[in-house]
């Protein structure tokens, strides 16, 4: 597959990129895979055809079941896996730690891989998480994507780590304006998990995606009218609440929307966020 000149829609699910292992140098790749020399250090990767199969989760067919085994699953923070703790402070990637960080992904995504590690993917999940929010974005739209793809290609085992990396591709391709390749990497998810991440992945992907289409009531919809509506994992909890309240004052209820960020905001780190 050719890698010059950027395509028109960089996040349409019909085109494929990935890091290179050795090097992580960003490159397009073909959807079918094979043997791809890196095109900056030649090192060949490996690459299995794009699983194209949607996740599914064996959750209970009774709402009320689901929603009550999401909430037992609340109040659980995303800690730092053993190891991965100077990296962080207050769970914000330090800039001088970026590099050690990358590799210590590249490397839980080898380790995912060839053994399908469970620790591996434990890894994977938060070094996702905090190179994703580090403050000094780096590289354009291929390189963030092909980091978030190499990751879901690197998950094909896991289906709530597929379905998180799945969720990231969509907000990616949302906030760059590209609708309609969010639409089809969120259509690859399962709406009904019974796995609490899994659950937020989907609906804050969903509520931006509303969001962006002024569907202000969907939104509602999917996130709930207050903070107890339905549980949400600590790390997207922000989310939620932001979409939520953008909502709620687009619907005319000011008031609400305002109660709802005041009580976020009582945590510094919220308040940076919001």
């Amino acid at each position: 597959m050719s890698d010059t000149g950027p395509p028109r829609r960089p996040w349409d699910p019909d085109l494929r990129a990935t890091l290179c292992t050795a090097c992580a140098t960003p490159f397009r790749a073909p959807l079918d895979g094979g043997a791809e020399p890196c095109p900056a250090c030649g090192a060949k990767n490996e690459l299995q055809p794009r699983d194209p199969r949607p996740v599914r989760f064996d959750a209970p067919a009774d709402e009320t079941q689901r929603l009550e085994r999401l909430r037992a699953q609340d109040g659980k923070p995303l800690l730092p896996p053993p190891g991965l703790e100077p990296f962080c402070d207050g769970g914000v990637l330090l800039e001088s730690r970026s590099p050690e960080a990358m590799q210590a992904w590249q490397d839980a995504r080898r380790s995912l891989v060839t053994s399908g590690d469970p620790i591996a993917a434990e890894r994977l999940v938060f070094l996702t998480l905090v190179l994703e929010n580090r403050p000094k974005k780096r590289g354009g739209p291929l390189a963030r994507r092909a980091f978030l793809e190499s990751g879901l290609d690197a998950a094909t085992s896991f289906a709530i780590l597929r379905q998180d990396f799945l969720g990231r591709l969509s907000r990616a391709a949302c906030r760059a304006g590209d609708l309609r390749s969010a639409e089809r990497w969120l259509e690859l998810c399962d709406p009904r998990p019974d796995d609490l991440p899994a659950d937020s992945s989907w609906r804050v992907s969903r509520a931006q995606l509303d969001t962006a289409r002024r569907d202000f009531p969907a939104v509602l919809r999917v996130l709930g009218e207050d903070e107890h509506a339905v549980p949400f994992q600590d790390a997207m909890d922000i989310y939620a609440t932001m979409y939520r309240a953008h909502a709620l004052e687009r619907t005319g209820r000011l008031d609400d929307a305002v109660r709802q960020l005041t009580r976020r905001m009582k945590r510094r780190a919220d308040r940076k966020m919001v």
